[in-house]
């Protein structure tokens, strides 16, 4: 039996693919980002309320014979739901995020209704494999760079897989074998991603610099616009990265004899 040709699919395709997509879809990521930076915002203000609260009634109830401060157990629990709720609006947004990076991919013209649907569809598997993945990564990075980055290499996909292949058991176990199949590909997206964090370093301490060397001193108004132009280039950043990792991976699954080319 003949073998079925291989298509060849270049990097740099998926790449202008992705800032294409990226362009489609801008109001949709804008809107989710502008959503969950509200949602993180009130839960952060509603910590710090519950955190000075909590100071004030453990020094209010000093217990002398002991030398300790009481905190009651309510507040550990309004932190507790705090941080879940934190939890849930990236796991939420990832799962819109996925949903609109594979339409702007696939030009579909989906709308609002038909992304949600999407996205609420299989929410909690996706929802576990992501906090899962998202956890091992973080859990990487934080012990050192170079186990991060393995773990990005081998879970960066995981979202696309479970979010459109729920049949696969182990969303980890493809995304690794996708990873392991084009490594050159992964690799070259990952630098980009690199690339992209440094641009953001990079501009938003030369904004806060500038800024700051017009007023003569460093001052609030540097700080606000600095963490309003991160905000916005980390935006376009991320959100070309994701649309660049969806559309490698859509190029990379048109069929079974598919390959990469570095």
């Amino acid at each position: 039996m003949n073998e079925r040709p291989k298509t060849r699919v270049k990097v740099a395709g998926a790449l202008a693919t992705g800032w294409r997509a990226f362009v489609v879809r801008i109001g949709g990521f804008l809107l989710i980002a502008v959503v969950a930076a509200v949602v993180q915002l009130a839960a952060g203000i509603v910590m710090s309320l519950v955190m000075v609260e909590s100071i004030h009634h453990s020094i209010v109830n000093f217990n002398v014979d002991t030398g300790s401060y009481i905190s009651p157990s309510r507040f550990y629990w309004l932190w507790a739901i705090i941080c879940v709720i934190g939890i849930l609006v990236v796991v939420v947004s990832a799962a819109f995020y996925t949903r609109l990076a594979l339409s702007g991919v696939d030009d579909d013209g989906a709308g609002a209704a038909t992304i949600t649907r999407r996205a609420t569809t299989r929410f909690w598997p996706f929802a576990g494999w992501v906090a899962l993945g998202g956890a091992c990564i973080s859990v990487g990075l934080g012990l050192a760079v170079i186990p991060g980055l393995v773990a990005v290499f081998f879970l960066l996909f995981v979202p696309y897989f479970a979010a459109e292949r729920p049949n696969d058991r182990n969303a980890f176990s493809a995304s690794g074998r996708f990873s392991l199949d084009h490594p050159g590909a992964v690799v070259v997206l990952m630098l980009v991603g690199i690339g992209i964090l440094i641009v953001i370093i990079v501009i938003s301490v030369g904004v806060v610099k500038v800024v700051d060397a017009i007023f003569g001193e460093p001052s609030s108004v540097g700080s606000g616009i600095g963490y309003f132009v991160t905000w916005l280039v980390g935006f376009i950043g991320f959100g070309y990265f994701l649309t660049s990792a969806a559309a490698l991976y859509r190029l990379a699954n048109l069929s079974p004899g598919v390959e990469v080319e570095e």
